[in-house]
């Protein structure tokens, strides 16, 4: 799921759960039609009294009202969001 927690016009936040203490936690980004994909490194915690793991990237120096692609690293899917229009 995706949240922010700084500006929504230049920054996303990627959060997913798993059940397994997989340290990976590594997204890949690329603006919607380039060819090159860049990738970012999070972190990840247990969630006390269950088998839960959190995994966070945040995405940062991103462009206003642009569409970005981003892939889970080692998972499959790619998934698209838009950061908010600078005005």
């Amino acid at each position: 799921y995706l949240t922010w927690m700084h500006d929504p016009t230049t920054t996303m936040t990627v959060h997913w759960h798993t059940t397994s203490s997989d340290p990976m936690t590594q997204i890949a980004y690329r603006k919607q039609g380039e060819k090159e994909w860049q990738t970012k490194d999070g972190t990840y915690a247990h969630v006390p009294k269950t088998n839960l793991f959190i995994h966070t990237v945040e995405l940062d120096d991103l462009n206003p009202g642009t569409d970005y692609q981003f892939q889970l690293v080692g998972k499959k899917g790619t998934y698209r969001f838009r950061t908010l229009a600078q005005d």
